[in-house]
């Protein structure tokens, strides 16, 4: 998923560029990167420790043989 995601973001600010050229595709790239930023704040801070988000992650160490 994490591979499909790249290659949009990607191609929609390449094309950003094309279309708008290079304010436009900066934009675009700064957009993108502030909506990255504000995605990974809630997965790994806020999401943790909300009582859904604590089932999700693992908490003690998986010991096998």
């Amino acid at each position: 998923m994490a591979i499909g995601w790249r290659e949009s973001f990607l191609a929609g600010t390449a094309r950003a560029f094309q279309e708008y050229g290079m304010a436009g595709g900066l934009l675009t790239f700064g957009v993108g990167m502030v909506l990255l930023a504000i995605a990974l704040y809630i997965e790994y801070w806020v999401l943790p420790k909300t009582r859904v988000g604590k089932k999700f992650f693992l908490h003690h160490a998986v010991e096998g043989t």
